[in-house]
């Protein structure tokens, strides 16, 4: 039997206790008795509480590697297999100006977010604008 059991069953007895001698004495002698009582079922209530197992969640991490399509290796230039869309017109660009990677902060695990940012110019609204291009753990 886990000890965290056994000290609740400690603390109801002693409420238990608690209410039989408020019902039963008088006095100076129910005061006593009833609040040493009650504070030692607080206390036992307490170190049940503290003494229970701790719940580990076991995290599961599947890692699963799509291809990726392969990429132009020129400086400030790659190609773009999907095309994006300009947030100001809803144009549909398809070539990046310049594209770059950055790694996130970590995360609770520690492992840190890869982006792969693209800067994309507009040929209708002549406006410039960023997208991830991909994400990956790291």
């Amino acid at each position: 039997m886990r000890l965290d059991y056994i000290m609740y069953v400690i603390a109801v007895l002693f409420f238990i206790i608690a209410v039989a001698s408020y019902l039963t004495l008088e006095g100076l002698a129910l005061n006593l008795m009833v609040i040493s009582t009650v504070a030692l079922g607080i206390v036992f209530a307490f170190l049940g509480y503290y003494n229970r197992p701790k719940v580990t969640v076991m995290k599961t991490e599947v890692k699963t590697e799509t291809p990726q399509p392969p990429k132009t290796e020129t400086t400030g230039e790659a190609q773009v297999t999907e095309s994006k869309t300009c947030p100001n017109c809803g144009t549909k660009v398809l070539k990046a100006r310049k594209t770059w990677k950055m790694a996130g902060r970590p995360d609770k695990a520690g492992k840190r977010t890869q982006l792969e940012i693209g800067i994309f110019d507009c040929p209708n609204c002549n406006k410039a604008f960023r997208e991830v291009l991909s994400k990956q753990k790291i």
